[in-house]
């Protein structure tokens, strides 16, 4: 019996140690945080207002958890099968067979191509969600200027199943906002490689044209209109508009979407000639997209969290 104990033990030993050292670390840190919070309380009465492209970066957060647990797994992996055969080694007295280094090698290579595919692909998602969320911020901070014309702007509106960018209520009417970052190409061409130009019901970029942005932008401000009717009692017109950070916009066909780059937001915002909304309807229109957007937690304490959530 001890004979066949003694490997089992040896093998699972290291494991058991590293388990333990995450719990010990874990209840370490939970005491910490109590500690922390005894006799305190969190000073904010109310949840805050989303920012510039807040649900991207809770994305990016979650996926730099992932990423760093790949990371962990790619150098932790090595350690653990090499201990295991020394470990059952050194309890049982015999050398480890070739068989079994074969196979801790195979599973070794195994596991590091798939570690490493997947930290890869982690770490390409988090750089294209980093480019919409920076996009998002600058078009974000440009559209916050509008506030010193009386405007009210509001960011990453949650509706049903996806997020309105930016809605910007204002006497020029409700603009549903959806931002586009896109990279640059690298061509030599100067301005002629960082213009879109604009057909109307679609974008040609110098590397294709793009009918999806404009689509997605008529149906969210569409939406959007709807759910502001109803949730205001009188009809609210909803304004599309899709913004370009960082390119030059060729405007050759006006269509149902406003397109303009976010240097260009407070002349397309203000100057829009559409139906003009008084300050008591402003005011109805800003009272449910706040409700809406006054939804992010204060993190100093965990109670104020567990009450948010």
């Amino acid at each position: 019996m001890q004979e066949l104990i003694g490997p089992i033990i040896g093998s699972w030993l290291p494991v058991l140690l590293m388990v333990m050292g995450f719990g010990t670390l874990y209840l370490v840190l939970d005491r910490a945080e109590k500690a922390f919070e005894k006799g305190k309380r969190s000073p904010f009465p109310q949840e805050f207002l989303r920012g510039p492209g807040h649900s991207l970066y809770k994305q990016i957060e979650n996926l730099r958890v992932d990423f760093m647990g790949w990371l962990m797994g790619v150098m932790i992996m090595p350690v653990i099968l090499m201990l295991v055969p020394l470990s059952q080694a050194y309890v049982s007295g015999k050398p480890v067979s070739i068989g079994l280094w074969a196979m801790v090698a195979f599973v070794w290579a195994a596991a590091m191509i798939w570690l490493s595919r997947k930290a890869i692909e982690t770490f390409r998602t988090i750089r294209q969600l980093r480019l919409g969320y920076e996009g998002e911020v600058g078009v974000g901070q440009e559209l916050n200027l509008l506030m010193l014309r009386g405007y009210r702007v509001y960011h990453d509106f949650p509706a049903n199943q996806f997020n309105v960018d930016h809605v910007v209520i204002g006497p020029t009417g409700v603009f549903a906002v959806e931002t586009k970052a896109r990279s640059k190409p690298v061509n030599g061409g100067g301005k002629r490689d960082a213009t879109v130009v604009c057909h109307g019901d679609h974008l040609a970029f110098p590397n294709g044209s793009d009918y999806a942005s404009v689509e997605q932008a008529l149906r969210q401000a569409s939406w959007m209109s709807k759910w502001l009717t109803s949730a205001v009692g009188d009809k609210v017109q909803v304004k599309a508009a899709l913004v370009i950070p960082g390119w030059f916009v060729e405007r050759r066909k006006i269509g149902d979407v406003l397109v303009f780059n976010a240097k260009e937001s407070e002349k397309a915002i203000t100057g829009y000639a559409g139906p003009r909304l008084s300050a008591e309807m402003i005011q109805r229109i800003a009272h449910q997209v706040e409700a809406k957007c006054r939804d992010v937690a204060p993190r100093s304490f965990r109670q104020s969290a567990r009450k948010a959530g």
